[in-house]
């Protein structure tokens, strides 16, 4: 008869190949290795406006860049009150005046190259168009950091003398 494999606990037995061991538990929240490397915010970064967009602006006077001061300025002062605007429709369930609003915010951030600004903005206008004003108001966190962005760079082109 064929003896049979000794447990390796028998005396004899066959040694146990080691099993790896799972890492220890960590505590809640703490990191487990190195922390991840910091973002290189020079490769990153991407303008809130197109630079190509400012320099159409720039080249409607021949690089005086009173037309862009003009465009900046105008943006300054009707683009915070067009979010307003778009926030009481929304509260409202206006489908009319948050297309209106969401129109008007997205042509002149468009004019200026604000791209993200203009793309959430275009996210507003068919739910509006298919009566759906309250779905917007998931958008307003989105539009409200991309309108900030947009704002923070016009006020360092201003300050530039731009």
């Amino acid at each position: 008869m064929a003896a049979r494999p000794r447990h390796p606990a028998e005396p004899g037995g066959a040694p146990r190949a080691a099993r790896p061991r799972p890492p220890p538990a960590a505590a809640p929240g703490a990191l487990r290795g190195p922390p991840p490397p910091e973002p290189d915010l020079a490769l990153d970064f991407e303008p809130a406006l197109a630079p190509t967009a400012l320099a159409a602006l720039r080249a409607l006077d021949h690089g005086a860049g009173e037309i862009l001061r003009v465009m900046l300025d105008l943006f300054l002062d009707d683009g915070y009150e067009m979010i307003l605007l778009i926030e009481d429709a929304i509260c409202s369930n206006d489908a009319d005046q948050l297309h209106t609003y969401a129109h008007l915010l997205a042509t002149t951030a468009a004019q200026l190259g604000a791209a993200d600004l203009t793309a959430i903005c275009l996210d507003l206008e068919p739910l509006a168009a298919g009566g759906q004003a309250t779905q917007a108001a998931l958008h307003m966190d989105a539009l409200r950091k991309a309108f900030d962005l947009a704002e923070a760079e016009i006020h360092e082109l201003l300050a530039d003398g731009h």
